[in-house]
């Protein structure tokens, strides 16, 4: 599925729901293009359907948890759900996902691509390198921008100009 659109807030819903790609109007034919080649390559991958499927189940679940992350993997894509994600961390151009289970899974994307997906669906941005799982803050603590530990018992710094947002997810 692509989404098209005037409105760039329509634009990150469709990143939340897993669509192949989103153009913002006027639509250019080279941003066109672009889209279908990507959505072509999908096609013969044969990776539309599993990606149809959680677009559709993302739209049927709102946003409670029960929404899910697609994870591009080396050898394919794992599905998750946002529930099960505790935090994700930077490293360079790759993404850690750490799941409440346990797992880390290495993605070859930005945290930047994920941070978008993730807010919406109960995450927060806690410093330059961490999105963390609002949910699972277990306690903070003060500092100079201070910490937060999670339900794993990792401890996460908050930078100092992040620090705002957190505390207005626990204020409102």
């Amino acid at each position: 599925v692509v989404f098209v659109t005037a409105y760039s807030d329509h634009a990150l819903q469709a990143i939340q729901v897993s669509a192949a790609d989103y153009l913002l109007k006027p639509v250019s034919i080279e941003l066109l293009q672009a889209a279908v080649r990507k959505v072509l390559a999908n096609v013969r991958n044969k990776e539309h359907v599993q990606h149809a499927r959680v677009l559709l189940d993302n739209l049927r679940a709102g946003s409670d948890g029960a929404q899910k992350v697609v994870l591009p993997l080396l050898d394919g894509f794992e599905v998750v759900f946002a529930r099960d994600i505790v935090r994700c961390e930077a490293e360079d151009n790759f993404t850690w996902f750490m799941l409440a289970n346990g797992e880390r899974k290495m993605i070859c994307r930005p945290l930047k691509h994920y941070e978008q997906s993730l807010v919406p669906l109960g995450f927060v941005r806690v410093h330059r390198s961490h999105v963390v799982n609002i949910a699972c803050i277990r306690k903070y603590r003060k500092g100079k921008g201070g910490t937060v530990v999670l339900a794993d018992g990792s401890e996460i710094p908050v930078s100092e100009a992040c620090r705002p947002a957190l505390m207005e997810v626990f204020s409102s």
